[in-house]
């Protein structure tokens, strides 16, 4: 997996390091932009204090996509937020 978005924020990308010996979720929007986060287990994102990764934003789901570290692999799952959580601009 190359790159991960989740739709209303347009705000991060998941990438492969150089090394590639780890993910990175890296801030693309203004207000994320000095924020960079090393990959290297299962995480949940949402708006719940629950989650690993909070936002405060009504465009996520409290419960909104989980990033699975599986066999040195991203995979992404949506949890089934309103929004939906897109990949390299497919739901």
């Amino acid at each position: 997996m190359d790159n991960h978005q989740t739709n209303a924020l347009d705000t991060m990308n998941l990438t492969d390091n150089s090394q590639g010996t780890s993910w990175q979720l890296i801030g693309l929007s203004s207000a994320l932009a000095d924020l960079t986060i090393d990959i290297d287990k299962s995480l949940s994102i949402g708006r719940s204090y629950s989650n690993d990764l909070v936002f405060a934003s009504a465009h996520l789901s409290r419960l909104h996509a989980k990033i699975k570290h599986i066999n040195d692999k991203q995979y992404v799952q949506d949890l089934g937020s309103s929004t939906g959580t897109f990949m390299n601009g497919e739901r």
